[in-house]
């Protein structure tokens, strides 16, 4: 009797929720695919053609193919990987063989099958071990044209292993990188640049995030993203916190409504998402649940070329920040904190003329990056503030001074952050509002570049004895309590002179525009800010 010959075994995966690979787009993965399709196991080829069925889509054109059966041409409408995957899934459809035919007096190569789009994965025949989970299993060898963190051996390193040997994936953590698009968060400019956005916590939390906040966003994807932001442009620490500004006020909004509605029950909440993320910003917690924010910033050419990657925790600390803030604004007068913090980071941008052939104008957002960095690693903004408001507010055609509050929520930060003393910090920008206002009426602006100009501290006393004959004005005692290592009461005179010359030309430019007495620390609303 002849043996019968096994037949090869079905690679399948399973997507449990208590073993977590590690790597950031491999659980996201995971908790999608669990989310979608349970944990299985699950035949690969079929979770394969379930993903390739979610990442393609018409284009609303027609092509054409030979039908043998019929011998004539075919219309059929095109399709391909949806935007932004086709910059990172490099797979090219099957369309059948090609034939030449003379049709109306040209001859020409067809296809003779519409192109038939699949995602295909080849493992070994003898278990290796998995790159990322350090499974023993059957694998296969990730490749750039479907793992976005994945580059070949000898070309930068890859972000998976950092490894020059090549990434080997078992079906789990293969299919989980492969499934990781439908679970991000991202904005793109066209073909500019494009930033996406991961939530990496323990993988049930990122299933509940994915079913209550994410997969919802999906499906209210434009051609520029699918992540609701207060503010983005092109650099990675400016659109990182337009998305968390834009999280924190619908948190806070909701916080207000569910304590109003539900007796004061904060859970309670119609977004499940942001029930499930106010865990995590829970200021009070004893033992903060860990959660990390990933930013991956990349610009195109035939793929996504991948420039930054950057990692931002302790999200519970820059929401009690953005609260404080909030409460801050609203003791000072402010009916809507929320659209105030947006409005004055938001500002610090500058319309450019295009270099070359194009002068059409667009937004340079530099500087608000530079503010938006020192904010989210907790240094020290004012220098970028002071360099916006000296080269580009008071040389505007149209100077006008910060946006209301500004000057309200950088001194709450200057004090929780930088330390600096609540009462030094309100003598301070006394003085530089009235050196500010005295400057305007002696027409005087020159003596605030002088001041902001100084080189060492030895030139900054003497542009404050300037100003007190020029301007016959009193210089407070507290400056000049010169210290040791350069400081001034206790703080690097740098800081001192950077946060004075704000001051002053903020409450220059106000008096400028007929600033009443009423606005906040000198400063007037702008309302061109959108």
């Amino acid at each position: 009797m002849a043996r019968r010959q096994k037949e090869p075994s079905v690679p399948t995966a399973t997507f449990h929720l208590s073993a977590p690979s590690g790597h950031f787009w491999i659980d996201l993965g995971l908790a999608v695919l669990h989310a979608e399709l349970g944990p299985g196991p699950h035949p690969v080829d079929a979770v394969l053609a379930w993903l390739t069925d979610r990442y393609v889509q018409p284009t609303g054109n027609t092509g054409e193919y030979y039908d043998r059966s019929t011998e004539s041409l075919r219309s059929y409408p095109k399709k391909n990987w949806v935007y932004p995957l086709n910059f990172f899934i490099k797979v090219t459809p099957d369309s059948g063989e090609k034939v030449k035919r003379l049709i109306n007096g040209q001859e020409k190569a067809y296809p003779t099958q519409p192109p038939v789009y699949r995602l295909e994965l080849k493992f070994s025949a003898r278990p290796g071990r998995c790159t990322v989970c350090g499974a023993e299993a059957p694998t296969t060898q990730a490749g750039m044209w479907v793992f976005p963190f994945a580059v070949a051996p000898n070309n930068f390193g890859n972000f998976y292993s950092m490894t020059k040997q090549g990434i080997d994936l078992c079906s789990r953590c293969a299919l989980a990188g492969a499934a990781g698009y439908l679970g991000w968060l991202w904005r793109a400019a066209g073909r500019e640049y494009m930033h996406f956005f991961i939530f990496h916590g323990e993988l049930s939390t990122m299933k509940g995030l994915y079913e209550n906040h994410i997969r919802p966003a999906q499906l209210k994807a434009t051609k520029s993203g699918n992540a609701s932001m207060a503010f983005y442009g092109p650099y990675v620490h400016e659109s990182t916190l337009g998305l968390l500004l834009d999280l924190f006020a619908r948190l806070r909004a909701s916080d207000g409504s569910a304590a109003s509605e539900n007796g004061g029950n904060l859970g309670a909440t119609q977004d499940g998402g942001l029930a499930i993320l106010r865990r995590f910003f829970d200021v009070e917690a004893t033992v903060p649940v860990p959660l990390t924010l990933y930013a991956i910033h990349g610009t195109f050419g035939q793929a996504l070329e991948i420039k930054s990657i950057r990692a931002f925790s302790r999200l519970e600390a820059h929401y009690g920040r953005y609260e404080r803030w909030f409460d801050r604004l609203s003791t000072v007068g402010f009916s809507s904190p929320g659209r105030v913090i947006g409005q004055i980071f938001r500002q610090f941008v500058r319309e450019r003329r295009q270099p070359g052939g194009d002068r059409s104008l667009r937004q340079e957002t530099i500087w608000r990056d530079r503010v938006a960095r020192a904010v989210l690693t907790e240094e020290d903004p004012f220098p970028a503030i002071e360099q916006f408001l000296y080269e580009e507010r008071a040389r505007d055609k149209d100077r006008r001074p910060l946006v209301a509050g500004t000057l309200v929520l950088f001194d709450h930060y200057a004090e929780e952050v930088l330390r600096m003393n609540p009462s030094f910090l309100k003598m301070l920008s006394g003085f530089g509002y009235s050196l500010g206002k005295k400057a305007f009426e002696e027409k005087e602006m020159g003596v605030l570049y002088m001041m902001r100009n100084a080189k060492n501290i030895q030139e900054f006393y003497r542009v404050l004895n300037d100003i007190q004959f020029r301007l016959k004005m009193t210089v407070p005692e507290a400056l000049l309590m010169f210290e040791a290592g350069d400081r001034i009461a206790g703080v690097p005179w740098i800081r001192l002179k950077t946060m004075l010359a704000i001051y002053a030309m903020n409450a220059y430019l106000r008096a400028e525009n007929g600033g009443k007495e009423e606005e906040t620390e000198g400063e007037a609303l702008d309302r061109s800010v959108s």
